[in-house]
């Protein structure tokens, strides 16, 4: 169930759950010394959303209150501290406004709450129910839209992947802007896990296996954009193996979008089209897929930047480890020698500065030929110019060496 809701319904578990009247539900002490009631939202088994009012400046809210006692699984728990904790972190055009997460875990009813901008609106499941058709102009419109907006999460470090990308998890306002939301499913690249979870239809082959990419996110767009084209979901698609064949369902929309999408929800990762920017300059271009290599370099060449900065982080690692292990072998001669606390601490003193050189040019050297072993083999110019800035800096190492030892 999502925050943003629309004025007179809300999406629980994709039914529509009706408005209660004023007066018939109260906010919690913990929330009412802050908060206003207006009304429900929505409400499931385990969780409610109230609309309400800010007391300090009087800005309208969406309340998302978990009810802890009535929960089956814990996992659910875990999925609604993860939304919290995502949306706290992030502050990105179409996704709604974090205010706070409160706990209120004391009293006879323990609930989690989470307190975000109210979104008035109705989602696109609720639009294409009452038989609104889309345009293409308007698909265009939300496919930019939504592509924006998870382009501006995949960027984020680490970046964040949605899981659950459908029509219902997306509202549309009275002046035509568009949110994405319920957050509950997200994932980091910092986070792994084998947790499934989405919609099927929307998710990508590869999530079934727990499995997720930027990739899996441009997969359910794809999958959402087609619903809205065609009004078949794409769950009901006929499949070849994990393919879903949906070319035949596209005849009515123009060629170029259709050959876009049909590559967005290709079932390979690898070779599916997932670059948000290069799909958006495509929109823009009305291009076709003529050369599949022209979106798949792209990506290799993403992999090896990400492959390149963990190594760097790892090498890190373990040269801060090298050093905090020469650290106490120091301290453990000199307590050895009888060295007394004055001398050992005037000699830590001097001998701060002399960092274990040899480990940072083999580091700086392996970086190096990294560098230059991937800029022989892909042709890209950016890893030769990135070797060149290690050698650089091995060379400013060197020197300052010399130059310390000549001092001493």
């Amino acid at each position: 169930m999502s925050l943003a809701t629309q004025a007179h319904s809300v999406n629980t578990s994709d039914q529509n759950v009706s408005v209660v009247e004023h007066g018939k539900s109260k906010l919690p002490s913990i929330l009412s010394e802050k908060y206003r009631y207006i009304e429900e939202l929505g409400s499931g088994a385990q969780a409610t959303t109230v609309l309400a009012e800010r007391l300090s400046d009087g800005e309208r809210v969406a309340i998302k209150s978990l009810h802890i006692s009535n929960v089956d699984d814990w996992k659910q728990i875990e999925l609604f501290e993860r939304e919290c904790n995502t949306l706290a972190s992030i502050d990105i055009e179409g996704i709604p406004k974090y205010y706070e997460h409160i706990s209120d875990l004391d009293g006879e009813q323990p609930q989690l709450h989470l307190i975000q901008s109210y979104i008035e609106g109705e989602n696109l499941a609720v639009r294409m129910a009452k038989g609104y058709r889309f345009t293409d102009e308007k698909i265009l419109e939300i496919m930019r839209a939504l592509l924006k907006t998870i382009d501006s999460l995949h960027r984020l470090h680490p970046p964040v992947y949605h899981r659950d990308i459908k029509p219902s998890n997306i509202i549309v306002t009275p002046d035509n802007k568009y949110y994405l939301i319920d957050f509950g499913t997200v994932a980091s690249v910092a986070k792994s896990g084998a947790t499934i979870v989405g919609t099927l239809g929307y998710m990508a082959p590869e999530q079934l296996l727990g499995n997720v990419g930027a990739s899996s996110d441009t997969y359910a767009i794809a999958a959402t954009i087609f619903h809205l084209l065609t009004g078949i979901s794409p769950n009901d698609v006929a499949s070849d193996g994990l393919e879903r064949k949906i070319r035949p369902h596209l005849d009515n929309c123009p060629a170029y979008l259709a050959d876009i999408i049909v590559k967005m929800m290709h079932s390979d990762p690898k070779n599916r089209l997932a670059k948000p920017q290069k799909i958006l300059k495509m929109l823009d271009e009305r291009q076709t897929i003529s050369d599949p290599e022209a979106y798949e370099d792209d990506d290799q060449r993403d992999n090896e930047i990400q492959c390149l900065l963990r190594l760097e982080g790892l090498m890190r690692e373990r040269e801060a480890t090298i050093d905090q292990d020469l650290i106490w072998e120091e301290r453990r001669r000199r307590f050895s020698r009888g060295v007394s606390k004055e001398d050992s601490y005037e000699e830590e003193l001097e001998d701060e500065p002399r960092e274990d050189s040899s480990v940072r040019l083999s580091i700086l050297f392996l970086l190096m030929f990294i560098s230059f072993i991937i800029s022989f083999a892909s042709g890209h110019t950016f890893f030769l110019v990135l070797a060149g800035t290690f050698f650089m800096i091995m060379v400013y190492t060197i020197f300052s060496d010399i130059k310390r030892a000549t001092d001493d």
